[in-house]
């Protein structure tokens, strides 16, 4: 036995299976995926937007308020560090049940309008799972929900502006929950394969008996 060579290869077996776990090592990753609705519903200069959904179907409300927005705000929460507005949005499904939310729109910038920082929602109907949601690099915030009936649904700006006009544009978009598996580390994957390769060649040299050599026996003649 060639112990340098076998002690190698088992290290390197070792090494080799936890890379390979490691590789393997996955979490499920779940998003909400908007791409396949090319043509929501979109209304501006309104107080309100409909649209007919589907029992199960993802619904988001966006909403862009205007700039006179940023004139009527409140100072900074302790859970709020902006100059925030809060203005109640309902959201009335197809039996006129509705669902209440407070929603808080933050001054992020002068000069830019209000953006939607967060939402509390108070009753809910005809909805499930109500929840504050942004999209792909802090764009696009909405209030996102699952809906539970089939028919028309109806969001509005229920309160809270003392003095402002109608937001710039709401609309209602259809989505749905797209889940995979993410396996951050699957590049080790071929690193453990080579490792493993190599291990069980370097133990089979490690641990391979070596051929017995045989010498011939040369027979001296008589010399006559």
């Amino acid at each position: 036995m060639r112990k340098l060579q076998a002690t190698t290869g088992i290290v390197l077996l070792i090494a080799g299976v936890i890379l390979c776990i490691v590789s393997n090592l996955n979490y499920t990753v779940t998003y909400s995926d908007w791409s396949k609705d090319i043509n929501p519903v979109e209304v501006s200069n309104s107080w309100n937007v409909s649209r007919n959904f589907s029992e199960g179907d993802l619904m988001k409300l966006e909403i862009v308020p205007p700039m006179d927005w940023g004139e009527y705000t409140e100072p900074p929460a302790p859970d709020i560090p902006f100059y925030y507005k809060p203005v109640f949005v309902n959201i009335t499904d197809p039996l006129y049940n509705e669902t209440e939310i407070l929603c808080y729109f933050v001054k992020i910038q002068e000069n830019t309008p209000l953006v939607l920082y967060n939402i509390t929602v108070t009753e809910t109907h005809g909805l499930s799972n109500v929840h504050y949601e942004i999209g792909l690099y802090g764009k696009s915030p909405g209030i996102v929900a699952t809906t539970i009936l089939s028919g028309n649904y109806t969001a509005y700006i229920a309160g809270g502006l003392p003095g402002g006009s109608e937001p710039f544009r709401m609309r209602l978009l259809k989505g749905e929950k797209i889940s995979y598996q993410k396996y951050p580390y699957e590049k080790l994957l071929y690193p453990s394969i080579v490792t493993l390769f190599a291990s069980v060649v370097l133990l089979y040299l490690g641990f391979r008996r070596p051929k017995k050599v045989y010498k011939r026996k040369v027979m001296a003649k008589e010399s006559h």
